[in-house]
């Protein structure tokens, strides 16, 4: 990270801690929670914004013409892949910050910020390129489709079609019997495969809800103890009585604290094999003969006890039941932690952060962008939307005319 990313980051309010940072108004971070030992009894209802009383209105930015340029030169070549325009300059000097927004807003319209939007999704779910006879362009196809014909952003996981080499709707290529998106490419299910599909629920939440295990339980109840394997039912040592989790796998002593919540969602992959093929016939049994966490045939092992459960892909999202991953994803779409979570992506794809850079971007920033963004497009924006919202913000604007001070 460069000089002026770092004074950016520094600003943004960036903390050396590694724990995950809870990206809305709960008054205590999933860090500082103590282990549960019973499941949440109320789930967390969907709200899409943590704060939905931010006004409406568009903020006003002061800043001078020299003030306006650099900021737009600095976001520019990320958001559009091109320096400013001669145009450009000229009304920047005229009208100083009040240019900002409209020359954002004309960005959106423009084949480099759809270039950049799939950019952007291709380094979060890591998947480009043609490998192992799997397309993993897919999921930058479709995002570039919403994006161009501005579509909702909460599509790139709800789509119930993907898009083609030749730029068509067509069915997705993991041969389930429904869509969500990306969620159903095999770039996604492939890239991601692991053990207890721990890899693919992982990614899930980093992507799209911006969360880690273990996350806050008002947002993700804990599964009861008893659904669980006896691996993942411990919270200490005298509960541990697998061998295979004593001070080595996973959490060792303490399964309970991520797995708890981990199965829930690492349960409406149990269908999806290694190569991210969609199998009726998928059990979720452990393989005997197999490594921990793996079922046979290129399927992974369930978290869930019962027999009809492990094969069962319905499981729990956010606290509301949910038939597939179809059904997950819709949930997730419209809980508190997506938009803000797409507020947090922008942000770090365009100040080149890495995730773990981005871990303590301000909650309340994520949070007021996510809730204007919102309102400005009734409750589901496009990411046009959410990133005019995003860089006209005065606090980021702010952050980046101040590293350009730190640098004089």
């Amino acid at each position: 990270m460069n000089h002026t990313i770092a004074l950016i980051a520094l600003s943004l309010g960036l903390s050396a801690c590694k724990g995950e940072v809870s990206l809305n108004t709960d008054p205590a971070p999933a860090a500082t929670q103590t282990t549960p030992t019973t499941p949440a009894a109320t789930p967390t209802t969907p709200i899409n914004t943590a704060d939905p009383g931010v006004p409406n209105a568009a903020p006003k930015l002061v800043l001078n013409a020299d003030d306006a340029t650099y900021y737009l030169r600095s976001i520019s070549q990320m958001l559009v892949s091109r320096p400013l325009t001669a145009s450009e300059n000229d009304q920047l000097q005229r009208e100083g910050g009040d240019a900002v927004r409209p020359i954002i807003e004309a960005w959106t319209s423009e084949p480099g910020f759809v270039d950049a939007a799939k950019y952007m999704m291709q380094q979060k779910l890591k998947a480009s390129g043609d490998r192992d006879g799997i397309d993993f362009e897919a999921p930058g196809r479709l995002v570039a489709h919403l994006v161009a014909n501005n579509r909702p952003w909460s599509e790139v996981i709800t789509s119930d079609y993907c898009i083609d080499a030749t730029g068509a709707q067509a069915d997705c290529d993991s041969g389930a019997p429904y869509r969500a998106g990306v969620l159903t490419t095999r770039a996604f299910l492939a890239g991601n495969a692991s053990r207890f599909n721990l890899g693919r629920a992982s990614r899930l939440m980093k992507v799209f809800a911006c969360r880690a295990y273990p996350m806050e339980d008002t947002l993700q109840p804990y599964l009861p103890k008893e659904t669980l394997i006896p691996m993942f039912r411990a919270s200490n040592a005298e509960e541990q009585t697998v061998e295979e989790a004593k001070g080595a796998f996973g959490n060792g002593d303490e399964c309970y604290s991520c797995h708890g919540q981990f199965g829930a969602h690492a349960q409406f992959f149990v269908k999806f094999d290694q190569t991210g093929m969609w199998r009726s016939d998928a059990t979720g049994v452990q393989d005997p003969n197999g490594e921990l966490g793996r079922s046979v045939d290129g399927l992974m092992t369930s978290h869930m006890e019962d027999m009809s459960a492990k094969a069962f892909e319905g499981s729990k999202m956010f606290g509301k039941d949910a038939a597939n991953l179809r059904e997950a994803a819709q949930t997730l779409a419209e809980s508190r932690a997506f938009v803000p979570c797409a507020v947090r992506n922008v942000i770090e794809y365009t100040f080149g952060m890495t995730d773990s850079e981005g871990e303590e971007i301000d909650r309340e920033l994520l949070s007021t962008v996510a809730a204007r963004a919102t309102m400005s497009q009734t409750v589901d924006p496009t990411l046009a939307t959410i990133i005019v919202e995003t860089f006209t913000d005065p606090r980021v604007v702010d952050v980046v005319i101040s590293a350009r001070g730190g640098l004089q």
